[in-house]
């Protein structure tokens, strides 16, 4: 069976908080058994009321689209029984079928496409209320995503946000990534704050320093106050009796404690020379505590030197009070072996306690 269309416009309908939509659409509900009404009206307009002709005993079915978010209202011209007085606020794209079975109106079915792709080349793929506002963003499947930065993008999930650039969501509900390449897997309220960062599963973590892994066990008071940390080092440097900090991104800072707060950690530390003639490896914990600007070592295990091939290479783990950072710190009396490359891995236990 062909489904009549009638397109109505903003011409037919005044910008107004309710209008009653008659002349042609009347006759066909009339004189139709189905009709299908394009809802295209201006923007401003607050609602729009769809009322029918219907002949005593007729049975119609209805189904609406519309183009722009506006109320509309199924009633009938009448009695306004059934779905008259409901209203409906639908979303670009969205849908409602209805019918009449010669008494009152039934709802049967609302069609939700419903995704807002506003940025330059973004798109959907199912899933509904997501909006992709940033270039080249997307997002398949999912309820209530946001992708508003350049590359982002969401796949299935609830409620989340991608605001960093090149930053994603998989699942999980309530994640927020506002670094950029930051990224999360299932889990829910995570937050990951910082360049290269990113969470699975878990509540409540955050990841808020570069190169960094989370994962939250969900929380007493605050975000990312009782919660698992990897971080990750590495730094071009060549060893003197001074020593240099093996830092995140080749710097001379290692990981910032957060105020308030109390670290387990255990680091890992892998090095060679740039010629691969000589190899060093250690591992070392210990347990720090921060309590506001104040930052002390409460232990330090001695370092196990697990392989050296050049016995005047120490490594030491410090805590610089000025910048708050773990650091380890690699010296050499003599120099001699010159430029090293040097990788880290510092895994940290963290309670934060207020």
């Amino acid at each position: 069976m062909e489904i009549p269309v009638h397109n109505i416009t903003a011409a037919e309908i005044a910008v107004a908080a309710t209008q009653t939509i008659t002349g042609a659409v009347e006759i066909d509900h009339q004189n139709k058994s189905a009709v299908h009404l394009t809802i295209n009206v201006g923007a401003g307009t607050a609602a729009c009321t769809i009322r029918d002709g219907i002949k005593a005993g007729q049975r119609l079915l209805l189904l609406v689209t519309t183009y722009t978010a506006n109320n509309i209202q199924i009633a009938d011209a009448g009695s306004e029984a059934g779905l008259g007085g409901r209203w409906y606020q639908p979303k670009a794209g969205h849908g409602l079928l209805v019918s009449w079975d010669g008494a009152q109106w039934n709802e049967i079915r609302r069609f939700t496409n419903l995704n807002t792709n506003s940025g330059s080349y973004a798109g959907s793929a199912g899933g509904d209320d997501n909006t992709n506002s940033g270039s080249t963003t997307g997002s398949a499947g999912g309820y209530g995503n946001t992708n508003s930065s350049p590359l982002c993008g969401s796949a299935g999930g609830n409620a989340n946000t991608n605001s960093g650039s090149t930053s994603g969501s998989v699942g999980g509900t309530n994640n927020a990534n506002s670094g950029s390449n930051a990224a999360s897997v299932g889990g829910a309220n995570n937050e990951n704050s910082d360049a290269n960062t990113g969470q699975v599963g878990g509540k409540y973590g955050l990841a808020d320093q570069q190169f960094e892994f989370a994962h939250g066990g969900d929380r007493f008071t605050s975000t990312g106050d009782s919660q698992y940390r990897r971080f990750k080092c590495r730094r071009e440097i060549t060893p003197a009796a001074g020593g240099a900090v093996i830092g995140i991104d080749d710097t001379a800072n290692g990981p910032v404690i957060p105020a308030d707060s109390i670290w387990t950690f255990r680091a890992q530390i892998v090095g060679s020379t740039v010629d691969a003639a000589l190899a060093c490896s250690w591992s070392v914990e210990g347990c720090i505590k921060r309590i506001g600007n104040a930052t002390t070592i409460c232990t330090i295990q001695a370092v196990n030197i697990i392989h050296v091939d050049d016995v005047s290479i120490i490594l030491t783990a410090v805590v610089d009070d000025a910048t708050d950072c773990l650091n380890l710190t690699v010296t050499d009396a003599d120099s001699a072996a010159g430029a090293y490359l040097f990788s880290a891995t510092i895994i940290v236990e963290q309670i934060t306690f207020t």
